[in-house]
Order: structure tokens, then sequence, then C-alpha cells
């Protein structure tokens, strides 16, 4: 037992889940050194030590959402940035226009939040909030904020988003937002970001001045702290961070546009300057992927940027990077992982005529032509239409794969054959349609029977998990349709299943606890 349990990240584990786990699993209080493993765990994050072991990355096409901003008016696009092809591709608008919003990737979903409709005849700060499914492709509302927020911080920390600037927090599972202890200092303006379980607000204006001080919350007392300053204050800044490093970018400092960048250790509490970027500018936003910045629009004091700057730490070099479609400034950028076939946690429980259900006996026929920001591509609620599918669908028909011309081969044509055609589908991440293509091969019994099994671990299994929870016999006892999951089934006779195949994860036990086939879990 103890090793199984070794072999999961439980460091990017919630306190609250391990605290439940420790005080009510019965399993846990069999196995002491189990209950000591994971006591060690929880003291470390709520020390706010940085974990010895790295995050896993989802085996996905990662990319980086770009919402609303302002360019003469408030702005409702959206618009994703593939960091391997480096293109740029619009999606469904926001539902309203709006600038000086937030935005955070949790649980599966990309939320925009409050913000400032400036559009012509009307100006007013939002309280809206919004999720986006890039599964489905719509935007739903969720349950709004206690008071509208223009210039907002928004960011994510055990599994809840804070907006900044105010403060608040709010739980995505019961869909409301709470209060938490208020800042020290009022900020207009600021930059928010987490490390290590601790959210820090720097800069921003408090009506007055633009602020040089910096605020950390510790969640377990609920309460905000100074930390050391910046070299000079600033509001309108990018914030973004890098292991233990907290950067900096840009801002206005009251009379002109920055391009200083400082960096923040957090380990050591000390600041210091790195390479500035090439374009001051304010008002631009700042992400952080695969160890790099990217420094996106902005305003440099007389033109709405299009420009992207990225920076490589361990060159400290900033180099130029692919342009937005349009300049802009205001806007709110996060990072999502390209979404496999599974619906949401809480889009599990949308109301029937949601229309949320995939039907894998009827994907729906499109070109392979992209998407576009105009009015045709999605309605005014957010929802797309069959043509703004491209991003993240292909069609599969009796023919075969649109996109790369992969025919329906028969269920008898040679295993290898099959692979060869999965890892083809794969590696151009024609994703939904692999499903159709498996279900074609699910009652092959040399299909099954494949013994390289590192292929599906590739896929995660979470393109697969929707279609085998819509069979009607996947059920406890009975694993016949269940047959791609049994590599990685443990203790199949136990209440408890224990997936240490850290890809497959949380998403497949959740759908065999609706089946009722679980009583306890332990998710990786």
């Amino acid at each position: 037992m103890e090793h199984i349990l070794f072999s999961v990240r439980c460091q990017f584990l919630t306190p609250t889940f391990l605290r439940e786990q420790m005080k009510n699993c019965d399993v846990l209080r069999k196995v002491p050194a189990c209950r000591e493993y994971l006591a060690k765990i929880f003291k470390d994050l709520t020390l706010h030590k940085r974990p010895i072991v790295k995050e896993r990355n989802p085996n996905t096409t990662r990319m980086i959402f770009v919402a609303g901003g302002f360019y003469r008016q408030s702005l409702d696009i959206l618009e994703a940035y593939n960091v391997d092809d480096k293109t740029w591709t619009s999606l469904p608008n926001l539902r309203i226009p709006r600038s000086g919003l937030g935005a955070a990737f949790l649980k599966g979903v990309f939320y925009a939040v409050g913000g400032r409709n400036n559009s012509l005849g009307t100006t007013y700060d939002s309280d809206w909030v919004d999720r986006y499914n890039a599964l489905t492709e719509q935007w739903r509302p969720c349950a709004p904020m206690s008071v509208p927020r223009h210039r907002v911080g928004v960011a994510v920390m055990d599994e809840l988003m804070y907006a900044v600037g105010g403060s608040a927090g709010f739980d995505p599972e019961i869909d409301r937002w709470f209060l938490v202890q208020p800042m020290q200092a009022k900020r207009l303006g600021v930059g928010v970001v987490v490390v290590n379980r601790l959210l820090y607000a720097i800069g921003g204006f408090d009506g007055i001045e633009r602020l040089a001080s910096v605020e950390c919350y510790h969640p377990e007392n609920n309460e905000w702290n100074f930390v050391p300053s910046m070299s000079c204050g600033r509001s309108g800044a990018g914030v973004a961070a890098i292991n233990q490093y907290i950067y900096v970018v840009g801002g206005f400092d009251g009379s002109r546009q920055l391009s200083l960048v400082e960096r923040y250790d957090t380990e050591n509490q000390v600041w210091d300057q790195v390479a500035p970027i090439k374009i001051a500018r304010s008002a631009l936003s700042l992400t952080s992927l695969d160890g790099k910045l990217y420094a996106i629009g902005g305003f440099d004091g007389t033109n709405f940027l299009t420009i992207v700057e990225v920076y490589n730490p361990k060159t400290n070099l900033w180099e130029e990077g692919t342009p937005l479609s349009s300049g802009r400034s205001g806007h709110a950028s996060a990072v999502i992982y390209q979404p496999s076939c599974v619906a949401s946690f809480m889009d599990c429980f949308e109301k029937e005529n949601s229309n949320r259900e995939t039907n894998f006996d009827n994907f729906p026929a499109h070109d392979n032509s992209t998407n576009n920001s105009s009015n045709e591509s999605s309605n005014r609620n957010g929802e797309a239409n069959n043509n703004s599918q491209g991003q993240f669908q292909s069609s599969y028909n009796s023919a075969g794969c649109r996109n790369c011309k992969i025919t329906n081969q028969s269920p008898e044509n040679d295993v290898n054959n099959v692979e060869e055609d999965l890892k083809t589908h794969f590696k151009r991440r024609h994703k939904c349609c692999l499903l159709k293509f498996l279900k074609s091969y699910s009652q092959n019994e040399k299909f099954k029977k494949l013994s390289d099994h590192t292929l599906f671990t590739s896929f995660t299994l979470n393109d697969l998990m929707l279609y085998l929870d819509k069979q009607r016999d996947f059920g406890e006892d009975d694993m016949g349709s269940c047959w791609i999951l049994q590599p990685y089934l443990k203790f199949q006779n136990c209440s408890v299943f224990i997936l240490y195949t850290i890809k497959v994860g949380t998403l497949i036990l959740r759908a065999k606890a609706r089946k009722g086939a679980l009583g306890h879990m332990i998710i990786s």
C-alpha cells in the first residue's frame, strides 16, 4: 500500500482534501505509514514550502486564451494562442464586451471575471462572471461577484478563484462567491499571482498614487501581510510566476509607461532587475508557460499594441513572438489545456435543455476551416454555431477523418496498423475523431489484447472516458466494456480503487463513482 501511495503526487492536492482523508479514510487508519506520509505533506503545504517533486503537465496541447480588452471601446474578443504551431485562433465572443477584466483557468474551464463595458452609448463596471467550456465552445454565466470590479486581479489557489481588489473567493463546485479578509491598501490595476499557496497582490493605484508595496495573503489565517516593496510604484503591470520567482513587467508609474522588469524571489524575499521588455507599455497581460513569459499587447502611451514578447529566464532575453490579430490593452489571459472529450464537473449537472450531452453517433460534420471573430461565428449569448468548431473538434464519418484523410479501417485489419493509425491521430491532435475511431475497434479481440499500453497512456485516457461512461453496461462487476481501463485498475474487488497512472486519474474515478462503484477514492 505504501509504495503505491508514494507514487501519487499528493503534494499537489489541497490541504483541505488531505485533512479530510486523514480524518475519515478507513484505509489510512489501518496503514500508519501512509497516514504519516500524508501528514508530512500536509505540514509542508501549510508551511508553504515549494514541492520537491515537479508537477506533471497534462499530455495535451496548452494554449493561451486572451479575452476582452480595449481599442477605442471595450472588446468582446476571445482568442487562443497555440504554442506548438505559434498561431492565433478566434473563438466565440464574450457575452458582453469588457476591458479591465480578470481571467483564470480552473477545473478545466476558462473564467472571465468583472471588467468594464465601455461601449458606444454605455459605460458601466461589471460584476459578471462567465465561464467558457472549450469542449462545447459555449459561454455560461456564473454567480456574479458581490460588487462590480474593474481592473480586477484574479488568481487560483487551492481550487478556489480569488478576485483581488476587494477581495473575494469563488468556489466553482457550489457556484458561490464569499468574502475574505480585505487588503490593507486599496489597489486598482493590481497584479495578482500565487506561489506556494500564497497569494500576492502587487502594485496598483490607490486613487492618489501608484503603489510599490506588495501584500501577501495567507489562507490558513485569512490575513494579509506586507512583504518587500518593488523599486518603483506602478499600476497596470503584467505579473506572473516561474518557480519561486514573481516577475513584474512594464506598467504605468503616473507619468509614463515602463519597460522595467523586476523579479521577486519568494524564498529569499529580495527583488532584483532582469532584462527590460523592448516596448514600454502598460495594461498588458503576462502569462507563464513552459518556463517562459509571454507579455501580450498593452498600451505604449500612443498606440494599442499587437506585439507579443517572450522572455527566457535562462538566457535573460526577450524575443518577439507571434503578434495578436489586433491591438488592445486591458485584456486578460490565462493558460488552458486543449480539452479532452470530457465535460467539466459542473457541466455534468446542467439543465437538460443545455445541450451539453455529446452524441458520439452524431458528431457535427463541418469543414476544416478555422474560426473567425465575426458575428457569424457566434451569437450574442456566446454559443458557437456549426462553423466555429474547428479549433478543438474534427470530423470522423464513415469515410474517415476529414482532417488527415485516415480512412475507416476494418476491425479485421492488423493490430499494428490500428496502433499506427491511432498514433497518427494523436500526433495530429484529432482527439474527437479518436473516439469514433476507437469505437469501431472496441469489439475487436486482437485490439483488446494489445500489449503496448503506453499508447493509451499518451492519450491520458480522458479522451476515452466519456465514451466509456456512456456505455450502458459500465458497471462495478461487469468490466467487459471497460477493456481500456483494465491495465490500470488495482484491487478490483475492493471498495477502494487506486489508479497511480497519474494521467488517468480523477475523471475516470468520478465516472465510476457516479455509477455507484466506489465507496472511497484515492486520486492521483
